[in-house]
């Protein structure tokens, strides 16, 4: 009995559901070749030879892999059965898993997408901090009435302090007595030296940036100076900045293999940053302190409300002044030489010998070679290189989709689809369904 087999030219992709009009085909009577099975069917057709792509039998879609002449005006048509078009409505049913689809987002990350790194572009943003390479000397003296206090003092303020003393010292040194005043001016407890406790250097100007405090004379003990300066009254100096982000691209571009963001922190050094909040804020929060009185700096980055990282250094150089910095050895060496010169009225050779005993070398502690670091940068800069990629974001969305990463009914999205691990609703057979299965895992188009 004869069989009607819709014959059609189509032009389809080989992973779609995409079916053509049946009036678009040619009906023809043909037989089943002996044997045949109906996933992959051979048909017989007497006649004319055919010059056809696509058929269609009984409801079924099928390929056409290839037509052979078995004699004069006898043909087969050997066909593999199209499971999209066939189950078209089976599978729209079907809710799975989908990575890709052309309704996905070019806010999800496309690790399809290699980052180039051959023309890579590059800014920078930054904001200034309170940082000085002139620096403040803070002497750390016993005063008259003051008790112990920290005086801001210059280059000059120190000169000047050490001008005094030697005034004294010329003014007060007679002769007959002279070891017994230095011996009590300067070695003996409560001399004015002894109430010089500590001296360090810092790269910062301290009296701008302390809140309290005040301005009185810096006293040795009971040896007046004669001179003014601004006592340390606030221990902590803090302030908060914020620096642009300068993206020039949006969403996961802005993460590494991409883009790679760094900041320059003074004292620190370039610290790399990557956090997945960089994808949708673009400005850094730095909160920045200061121990006017060790040097000590910490800083704190944030990011859209995260918390990215803590970083600190000691800025501080001790300076050699007072009796704390001083080897007794030294001090003993110098009062023998002292004592030596004044014996043969030497009084320039015994002051020598006394400030001997206050010489040594500057060292520094941590930090970009400590106090050294003021020399390199006073900003907070903050670097972004950007790499080229393989293909702009969102130029798959046609071909093979863009990331969804959610669950959806496959009939509710078109164009293309990839699913993960489906399984096909309906009354299909064993077979087929694998195949169905295995195409919408590896990707198909829903037409």
């Amino acid at each position: 009995m004869a069989l009607r087999l819709l014959l059609f030219n189509f032009s389809k992709r080989q992973n779609s559901t995409a079916a053509p009009a049946d009036n678009t085909g040619a009906a023809v009577d043909v037989t089943l070749k002996n044997e045949t099975s109906l996933n992959a069917p051979v048909f017989l057709l007497s006649g004319a030879r055919p010059n056809y792509t696509y058929a269609k039998f009984e409801g079924a879609y099928y390929f056409i892999d290839d037509i052979r002449s078995v004699r004069n005006n006898l043909y087969e048509i050997a066909c593999t059965l199209d499971v999209l078009a066939t189950h078209k409505e089976q599978i729209a049913n079907t809710s799975a898993f989908i990575e890709f689809c052309a309704q996905g987002s070019t806010q999800l990350t496309d690790n399809r997408i290699v980052p180039s790194g051959i023309t890579p572009t590059a800014a920078q943003g930054s904001v200034q901090v309170p940082i000085s390479a002139i620096g403040t000397f803070l002497l750390s003296a016993i005063g008259e009435d003051s008790g112990v206090r920290q005086f801001c003092l210059g280059r000059t303020g120190m000169n000047l302090i050490l001008d005094s003393i030697e005034n004294w010292y010329d003014s007060a040194v007679v002769a007959g007595n002279e070891w017994e005043i230095i011996a009590k001016n300067f070695i003996s407890s409560g001399s004015a030296m002894e109430c010089v406790r500590e001296c360090r250097w810092v790269p910062f100007d301290v009296a701008a940036l302390d809140s309290g405090g005040g301005t009185s004379e810096l006293t040795l003990g009971q040896f007046h100076t004669g001179l003014n300066f601004h006592w340390l009254g606030s221990m902590i100096y803090s302030n908060v900045y914020t620096v642009d982000i300068p993206f020039t691209r949006t969403g996961w571009l802005r993460l590494q293999p991409y883009t790679d963001v760094s900041i320059f922190l003074p004292f620190v050094g370039v610290v790399s940053l990557n956090h997945p909040i960089f994808s949708t804020n673009d400005t850094l929060v730095v909160e920045f302190s200061v121990n006017l009185t060790s040097g000590e700096i910490a800083y704190e980055l944030i990011c859209g409300g995260v918390r990215l990282g803590s970083y600190g250094a000691s800025t501080a150089v001790s300076i050699p002044v007072g009796i704390s910095n001083i080897s007794p050895s030294s001090i003993f060496n110098s009062i023998a030489g002292a004592a030596l010169s004044l014996s043969y009225g030497n009084v320039i050779g015994a002051a020598g010998a006394i400030m001997s005993a206050f010489e040594a070398t500057q060292t520094s502690v941590g930090g970009i070679s400590g106090g050294a670091g003021a020399g390199l940068e006073d900003y907070i800069v903050v670097a972004v290189t950007e790499r080229g990629t393989s293909g702009a974001v969102g130029n798959m969305a046609a071909v093979q989709g863009l990331p969804y990463f959610n669950t959806a009914r496959l009939g509710n999205l078109s164009g293309y689809i990839k699913t993960r691990d489906a399984s096909v609703q309906g009354s299909i057979r064993g077979s087929i369904r694998e195949r169905i299965n295995d195409l919408l895992n590896g990707g198909f188009f829903m037409e």
